[in-house]
């Protein structure tokens, strides 16, 4: 294995991560460049995983999406989270408001 091109990958895909993550902090204002950075994080998001798709060790593996048991699992734990997420924001707001308890 040659481990330049692999640190060259690997350096190509942090870039890239950088460069999404930063675009996602900037859809959060949904004005006109919220909506560009929407659309370049799309962009993004696609040229990574047509990468990925042709890479023969890929870091996040695009064909796992196709696996039903993969699929099922990633939605159950995305329910789970939220649902904890939900509980504790409620209860948070129940104990401030109903029982005048501040935390």
């Amino acid at each position: 294995m040659d481990y330049t091109t692999y640190s060259d990958r690997q350096q190509w895909i942090i870039y890239l991560r950088i460069i999404y993550n930063s675009i996602c902090i900037w859809a959060l204002e949904l004005d006109t460049l919220g909506i560009i950075a929407i659309i370049i994080s799309i962009f993004l998001a696609i040229i990574f995983f047509k990468y990925e798709n042709k890479v023969e060790y890929p870091i996040s593996n695009p064909k796992l999406l196709h696996n039903k048991n993969y699929i099922i699992g990633n939605y159950a734990a995305m329910v789970l989270y939220f649902v904890s997420t939900v509980i504790t924001l409620v209860l948070t707001y129940h104990l401030t408001y109903i029982h005048e308890i501040n935390i």
